[in-house]
């Protein structure tokens, strides 16, 4: 079965072409039959005739003259290099007939290299080898036929001169060069895969496992399936034969030690090639003595994937070639075509599915050789021999090839080749379920503590406490792979017929997971690497694409939200808002066989829209936005080839197009639509795709980049139905563990495979033998890849690499059309000429010394100092003349390139100038605006960077023209571009800007510099923005401020759209609860109103800029006709200021109506004053004479505009009318309630910039009316992020909601610099926050309670908190029964009773109440009266009590600081009172003879004020402050004169004390710990042991003493019988129970009968001896 590549074989058998396999390369109809009939040369005519001749040729002419033998061309060089010949033999066969005739190929190949192709051509390199690889080279560049290539070579053998030695036919140009080509190998292989007819196998006709038949039916044994191979070791060892490739084949070791020498790359490690990840460097690390030594020791990766050569779908073929590539190169290189090769490539038409490890047995072998043993190669660029070895790094397959490789499970259960058998699936249920196996519980890779774990109501239903699946090492998967008893081999099994009730299982997959093993696992290496197979990023890409966008738009056929997922969301009882509103509906009567069937009840299935979904407006919107998208030429395909507008669906999208989509449109595509938590996820999602395919990454953001898709994947299971999570969705968790291990992921991807698969695709000639035609394509290109790569060192385009279709014109080149000569000097055309011209001197880096005489000069000839502007506008003007006249005075010496064009440039452009339309320069095709609007590409826009000042900044815009100077000869293209102006960076992703109409610009240095040097800019694309649909508008109203016709037709249309905007906006999409969307409710007219304007209409409108350019047109425009035409009809008159005021005023009225629900219950004016405000905010600058417009009534409404949840509810206390002054609190909070709740805040949409921040408060002040809705919206962010039943907000445990509630709040708006962090320890700002965060949770509640009192239902509850959910709700009502609620609000009430009034303070206090007082106190002295409380000395007793009166005007409520005449001061009875109290207490303490000002007693808060505050609040004074009442804004007891003792000191500082004395103490414990450790041991042990002798000595004594009692009681009885017989004399006897009373031997037994008789002793001396003794020893 072995043969070489030839188009002719040696030995007359058909390796290729033929029935058998090949087929012809041509792929004409009517040639499709030459591979069979196609004439052979043998063996024997290339002996006899000793080299390649004509037919119509006798013989050669004495071209092998000594002058021609001896012409030595570099062609000549290469066939002659030793290396190479040894390369080209040393493969031949082993038959010495066939090794013979191979060397007389090879000699004759050296003659042809020097033999011209006629005699003219003598002495050039144009030999006969040459030509015919030329030939070649095209045919495989261009794809030419065989037919066409063949006739090509009769026609150039006929006109050349005569007696050429050209190649007159396609196959005398194949004999010529065949002695280059590299060998094959072809194996029979059976036709169901089961085994390869080698080795023991090569001499069977039928299959050993399956009986099928080796050949086809018929007299000629032609194989019925075939599988090619292609040794990799010559094909390794040809690249170093060429210098410059083995170079190349050790950059990384160069690259290495390079980075090695940077100290940033060192500290920071970025991933830019295979050889900086983990896989690499641990390949090199176990194996370095034998492989990771030599840098020139090849790393190989493998792929493998099936391909249709038909091109047709409704064919079934498929052929799997096996692809092979090197990770030596630079990154930019190892994936080109040239450096892949086609290792295998087996036949079809069926894929070989699993058994794909038993043609991989052959690869997998040479790869063993190439290990162990390697091969001597010579390296051309070193001069030396070495032995060559390779490994294989890894696979790259799609999923389902991973499965087929990796011979794992890749569906069902354990679907996840990572997880393997600890795969997190989920089984859905059936009918009416999905019945799908979902992969979610993506919440075990969080942190343990994290509180999304134990939300189980947000996910699954179920908490998470699992944490992620370990993985298996290669040590551990080689182990049980090699204890597998019952592996399957590589092939087909033969099945055993089992017998009649036999009833055991066929043995499955190893743990669920592997299949059989890979033949992979037979390499020594393989063990040892972490990623043996890869994940393909590119089909992971397409696939959640597809997905995405499916579920999104509602395609009915792609929909992962379908009923069957609402049907799985109902049997997991999860996300009870999406469950379907089921409906009874009755059937109509139906008679059958005379019967009349009964009404059946029949559930209809409404489904709910979920958070994701689009509504009509949204799709239309989504798809407009699509459909506007032109890219770059070459950049991407035509969107609108997959989008289908009218049904709003999409099908066809290559992998390259949802790459493009997911990464660059989809965020921009949503902006404006959806929710915004789910944009904000979709958004992050697409974020993470561009950053896994860029082609470096640093390891540090590799870290974060793993957190932040495992929190993208939790919060899509919070929004998306569980059948969303399919398989590829999951591997996403797994992604950057493959990017950690083998480098950046676009150099192992499917990308660069799937069009190799496309490449060899072209190949096929000959439909009835596609496959052979793809071998005889494929090696063809291979060798004149080789011979012309070789031979020509500089090859601007080799064989094998992609062609810049920029090559040559880098430089510049104008397109043909629209090219057109302009004279400078007609069509007022001068002065952009000259201002072109001066932009060209300023930049050109030859010119830069002249420029710095130049302006040094104008600096020190004048005569005051300059400033920057002046000095560059006398530059500018004077520059061009002063630097000719500097060169012609001292012309260069012309001895350079740089000379001649500094000579060039002070000559000036020719007036005659050429423009283009289209242009390539830098790389890039541009073009100008006029000709992108007739094309289906956007090649106009440009971006640069530049300096302003000593800022650098990047700017934006596009093309008008393209014109090209001629500096005598040195052709300098310039492009005069319009500058976008409002360029914003709104977020990490998106970068908004407003491209101004032509020639309107304002930005100034688009005034200044509309020309720039092509060679400075680079292109980019500008998509619309679809959340800002006011801009056009705004634009077209901005510019149109004249009296001509058109302008004021515009403005007029244009003042229509915005008040019909204004009017008529669309109600805003109901916000979701929790995860998803609420069922939607109908809105009253008062909400829809406010909801409309406040965040749909309103904020955009304004945004856009409106408001300035309406003012703008309230005025008459200028008069530009002439003076005849001066009395002339204005068209339109007065109808464009109309529209305006219009617009303006429904503007104002419609952002009142958003700060108040119910405008008729304005009862102080309060909406009046805020809408007053806003309206002079926005107009302040156009019109000075508006009403509300004067600095201090702005002051005054700053200071009096509520900014948090506690000053909202005391506004609204302050607005009830409670009657005269001293009223209860009871009538005030009756009047409270029955006010109609005010629609609350909304978190805004845009983000606003704060200048300036109180650096003791941290309080925003600047711009005034960005910080007078802060407080307002750090409720609003409150309400949206935490859950109305959190508790204790500034705890440890809840450091997740703090750092979500910072997060927000850095979103919505953007502080200085020194504040931009989210720093709870040193950041003023952030502390301030989270402390009125706090503070609003507690009004949140308060509001709820409220609600509730009114009795208002769960609907309304809802439509006024929008985010809360029912599960929510229904918690709230269970914790308000609970006893402990019941105690706080029985204890929060009684403090509330004990308020003495209520103030009018504001957020900010006594501080930002203060100039509000001072003005009015000096309008009482301009009055010529007394200011009403200056007689209050005391000024923390002052502020208190102003605080809390008000000032009324005949019964009206007044707040202008400057009306005091006739003003009433009121209040309620407990002002009143604590202001008698407080006077008493004064008078008694200067009859004492102490100040009023100072402390009565012996602590410094003992003053008048405080005790008149508790003696009114009925309280005791405190020994201690606690809080200092009215001490707001951050004061301090000594702000008020209060003596503070010098030794106090802070709480930190006690906490830094208390600190340094635990870690004191705990130094004394480590230090004393052996010895406490000891000693308590020694206790313990002590008092174990003493119990447990104590326990064993009682047990003993109670057995001796009872044996000893029973020895005695004779002796005794006796003893007592003589003590009453002698008449009861002396001491009673008493029997011993020891020996003796002074010995303490233990007692012993006496023999005599007569008892021992002792008298006892006095005392207890005895019994302690005797307990001393029955005790035992002491311990």
């Amino acid at each position: 079965m072995e043969g070489h590549t030839q188009w002719m074989s040696d030995d007359g058998d058909d390796d290729i072409d033929g029935d058998e396999d090949g087929g012809d390369d041509g792929g004409d109809d009517d040639n499709e039959g030459d591979g069979e009939d196609a004439p052979h040369d043998n063996g024997e005519e290339v002996e006899e005739d000793g080299a390649h001749v004509d037919g119509d040729q006798e013989g050669r002419e004495e071209h092998a003259a000594d002058e021609d033998m001896s012409r030595n061309t570099p062609l000549t060089a290469a066939v002659q290099d030793r290396h190479v010949q040894e390369l080209l033999l040393s493969n031949t066969s082993t038959d010495p007939k066939i090794a013979g005739r191979r060397k007389a190929k090879l000699d004759q190949l050296e003659v042809d290299s020097r033999t011209p192709l006629y005699d003219a051509a003598r002495g050039t390199e144009e030999s006969r080898l040459r030509y015919a690889l030329d030939i070649m080279e095209m045919k495989a560049k261009h794809k030419w036929t065989d037919t066409s290539v063949d006739e090509l070579f009769g026609y150039l053998k006929i006109h050349f001169p005569k007696d050429n030695t050209c190649a007159g036919s396609l196959q005398e140009a194949k004999k010529i060069v065949c002695p280059l080509d590299l060998p094959h190998q072809k194996y029979h292989a059976c036709i169901s895969d089961c085994v390869i007819y080698r080795n023991e196998h090569a001499n069977l006709d039928t299959c050993p496992q399956c009986g099928e038949s080796r050949y086809k039916r018929g007299t000629r044994k032609s194989p019925r399936k075939v599988v090619w191979y292609f040794p990799l070791t010559p094909r390794l060892q040809r690249y170093f034969v060429d210098p410059k490739e083995a170079k190349l084949m050790r950059w990384h070791a160069e690259r290495k030690e390079a980075v090695m020498r940077d100290v940033e790359r060192v500290e920071n490690p970025v991933l830019t090639h295979p050889s900086d990840a983990s896989q690499w460097k641990t390949l090199d690390d176990e194996y370095y003595e034998e492989f990771g030594k030599e840098p020139r020791n090849i790393r190989l990766g493998a792929s493998t994937d099936g391909l249709n050569p038909f091109g047709n779908q409704s064919s079934k073929h498929s052929t799997w070639p096996v692809f092979v590539w090197m990770y030596n190169l630079p990154p930019w290189l190892c994936l080109k075509k040239k450096y892949i090769h086609m290792s295998m490539l087996i036949q079809g038409p069926t894929q070989p599915g699993s058994d794909i490890n038993l043609y991989l047995e052959l690869l997998k072998e040479e790869l063993v050789t190439l290990w162990e043993e390697g091969t001597e190669t010579w390296d051309a660029y070193g001069q030396e021999t070495f032995r060559m070895k390779a490994a294989l790094l890894t696979t790259v397959q799609d999923y389902l090839g991973y499965g087929y490789i990796a011979c794992q499970v890749c569906h069902g259960h354990k679907a996840c080749v990572r997880c393997m058998e600890k795969t997190p699936f989920l089984q859905l249920g059936k009918d009416p379920g999905s019945s799908k196996t979902v992969y979610m519980r993506h919440r075990m890779w969080l942190p343990k503590n994290d509180p999304w774990r134990k939300r189980g109501d947000l996910f699954n239903g179920k908490d998470e406490v699992e944490g992620p699946p370990p993985r298996r090492s290669g040590e551990e998967i080689d182990t049980l792979l090699k204890n597998w008893k019952d592996c399957p081999p590589a092939g087909k099994i033969k099945i055993q017929k089992r017998k009649k009730g036999d009833k055991r299982k066929e043995p499955g997959p190893l743990l669920g997971v592997w299949k059989r093993r890979s033949v992979f696992w037979d390499l020594p290496y393989w063990k040892v690497l972490g990623t043996p197979h890869s994940l393909d990023v590119m089909h992971i890409t397409k696939n959640v694409c597809e997905s995405l966008l499916g579920t999104v738009l509602n395609m009915p056929e792609r929909t992962k939200d379908g009923s069957k997922a609402r049907h799985d969301l109902m049997a997991l009882d999860i996300r009870k808002e999406l469950h379907f509103a089921q409906d009874d509906q009755e059937t109509e009567e139906e008679e059958t066989d005379g019967r009349k069937r009964k009404r059946v009840a029949k559930q209809r299935e409404t489904p709910r829209p979920s958070c994701f979904t689009l509504n009509p407006d949204e799709l239309e919107q989504f798809f407009k936005c699509l459909l506007e998208v032109k890219f770059p030429l070459g950049y991407a395909g035509l969107i609108r080839r997959w989008l289908d507008p009218t049904k709003k669906i999409f099908s066809g999208m290559k992998s390259h197009d949802c790459h493009v989509m997911m990464t660059q449109i989809l965020p921009v595509a949503i902006r404006g639509i959806m929710e915004p938590h789910v944009r904000a996820t979709l958004t992050d999602l697409c974020n993470v795709f561009d950053v896994i395919t860029r082609k470096s990454i640093t390891v540090k953001k590799l870290g974060r980049l793993q957190e932040e898709i495992v929190t993208i994947l939790c919060e899509m299971e919070m929004y998306f139905p569980p059948a969303f999570f399919d398989i590829m969705v999951h591997l996403l968790v797994h992604i950057v563990d493959d990017i950690e291990d083998l480098g950046p992921a676009f150099l192992h991807n499917m990308m660069a495979l799937e069009r190799m698969n496309g490449f060899i695709k072209g190949y096929v000639r000959n439909r009835a033998h596609p496959d052979g035609s793809i071998v005889q394509g494929f090696l063809t290109e291979e060798c004149i890849s080789f011979c012309k790569n070789y031979l020509n060192e500089d090859d601007p385009r080799p064989v094998g690499l992609p062609a810049n279709k920029h090559l040559g014109r880098f430089e510049g080149v104008g397109h043909n059309a629209g090219r057109r000569e302009l004279d400078a000097d007609q069509d007022d055309r001068r002065t952009d000429f000259n201002r072109a011209h001066l932009v060209a001197l300023q930049h050109m880096n030859e010119v830069e010394p002249w420029v710095d005489q130049h302006i040094n000069m104008i600096k020190s000839r004048a005569d005051k100092p300059m400033t920057e502007q002046e000095v560059f506008r006398a530059h500018n003007s004077s520059f061009a003349s002063w630097f000719k006249d500097q060169i012609d005075a001292n012309p260069p010496p012309m001895a350079s390139v740089v000379d001649k064009m500094i000579l060039a440039l002070s000559c000036g452009p020719a007036p005659n100038l050429m423009t283009y339309q289209k242009y390539d320069i830098n790389g890039y095709t541009f073009s100008t605006e006029e000709r992108d609007k007739r094309s289906d590409y956007q090649n106009s826009g440009v971006t640069m960077e530049s300096y302003t000042g000593e800022e650098k900044k990047r700017y934006y815009g596009r093309i008008e023209e393209i014109w090209e100077l001629d500096y005598v000869g040195e052709k300098l293209p310039m492009f005069r571009v319009r500058w976008a102006t409002d360029v914003t960076k709104e977020d990490a992703y998106v970068t908004t800007m407003r491209l101004p109409p032509k020639s309107k610009t304002k930005n100034p240095t688009a005034q200044n510099e509309p020309w720039v040097l092509a060679k400075h800019v680079e292109q980019c694309f500008f998509i619309t923005d679809p959340s800002r649909p006011s801009r056009v508008v705004v634009d077209a109203l901005q510019h149109c401020f004249s009296w001509s016709h058109a302008d004021r037709a515009t403005g007029k249309r244009a003042t229509t759209v915005l008040a019909e905007l204004a009017k008529n906006g669309n109600p805003p999409k109901p916000s979701p609860t929790g995860p998803c969307s609420p069922v939607p409710t109908p809105f009253t007219e008062v909400d829809l109103l406010a909801a409309s304007v406040a965040e749909e209409v309103v904020n955009v409108i304004v945004e856009g800029g409106a408001v300035p350019v309406l003012v703008c047109h309230l005025k008459v425009p200028p008069t530009e006709a002439a003076a005849g035409e001066e009395h002339q009809p204005r068209p339109f008159e007065h109808e464009v200021e109309k529209g305006a005021a219009f617009a303006l005023g429904l503007l104002a009225v419609k952002l009142a109506m958003s700060s108040s629900a119910d405008p008729n219950e304005d009862v102080d004016g309060s909406s009046q004053r805020k809408l007053d405000e806003h309206y002079r905010l926005m107009v302040s600058d156009q019109l000075e004479d508006l009403p509300g417009s004067d600095d201090e009534s702005s002051e005054e409404g700053d200071d009096e505009m509520d900014n948090d949840g506690e000053d909202e509810r005391a506004a609204a206390d302050e607005t009830t009318d409670s009657g005269v002054a001293g009223g209860s609190s009871d009538t005030t909070t009756e009047a409270k309630r029955k006010r109609k709740q005010r629609r609350p805040n909304r978190v805004g949409t845009t983000r606003d910039i704060i200048t300036a921040v109180d650096a003791k408060t941290g309080i925003p002040t600047e711009p005034k009316h960005v910080a007078k809705g802060y407080g307002l919206q750090l409720g609003a962010i409150l309400r949206d992020v935490v859950d109305v039943n959190e508790t204790k907000l500034r705890t440890k445990k809840k450091q997740h909601l703090q750092a979500q509630l910072l997060a927000r709040l850095h979103a919505r708006y953007e502080f200085p610099v020194e504040y931009r962090n989210e720093d709870t320890k040193d950041n003023i700002v952030n502390r301030r926050a989270l402390s009125k965060f706090s503070k609003n949770l507690s009004g949140y509640k308060t509001m709820l309670r409220g609600m509730l009192g009114d009795n208002e239902t769960w609907e309304e509850i809802q439509r006024h908190f929008p985010r809360m959910t029912l599960e929510q709700y229904n918690k709230f009502l269970e914790n308000e029964e609970l006893e402990y609620t019941k105690r706080q609000s029985t204890w929060g009430k009684e403090l509330a009773d004990k308020n003495i009034g209520h103030h009018n303070l504001g957020c900010r206090g006594f501080e930002g109440k203060q100039p509000v007082w001072d003005k009015e106190d000096q309008a009482y002295i301009n009055a010529g009266l007394e200011p009403p409380f200056a007689k209050y000395k005391d000024p923390l007793f002052r502020a208190y009590l102003r605080s809390r009166y008000h000032r009324e005007l005949a019964g009206k409520r007044v707040t202008k600081p400057d009306v005091v005449v006739g003003v009433e001061l009121v209040a309620d009875a407990k002002v009143m009172a604590l202001e008698k109290a407080v006077l008493a207490e004064q008078a008694a303490a200067e009859s004492a003879g102490s100040s009023s000002q100072t402390s009565t007693g012996k602590v410094p808060w003992d003053t008048p004020f405080i005790r008149g505050l508790n003696t009114v609040k009925a309280r005791p004074l405190l020994d201690k402050p606690h809080r200092v009442p009215g001490a707001g804004g951050g004061r301090k007891l000594a702000d008020y004169g209060l003596d503070v003792p010098a030794s106090k000191e802070s709480r930190q500082a006690q906490k830094d004390r208390e600190h340094e004395a635990l870690l004191k103490k705990v130094a004394d414990l480590e230090t004393t710990m052996e010895q406490r450790v000891s000693a308590e041991v020694q206790q313990r042990v002590s008092a174990e042991v003493q119990q447990r002798v104590s326990a064993e000595v009682a047990s003993k004594v109670d057995d001796a003493v009872a044996t000893r009692v029973n020895e005695i009681i004779p002796d005794l009885v006796l003893s007592m019988k003589n003590y009453f017989a002698g008449g009861q004399k002396g001491p009673m006897p008493v029997i011993s129970l020891g020996a003796s009373n002074s010995d303490n031997r233990p007692p012993t037994r006496h023999a005599q009968c007569t008892p021992n008789l002792v008298t006892p002793p006095a005392g207890n001396v005895g019994a302690r001896e005797h307990s001393s003794d029955l005790a035992g020893p002491q311990y």
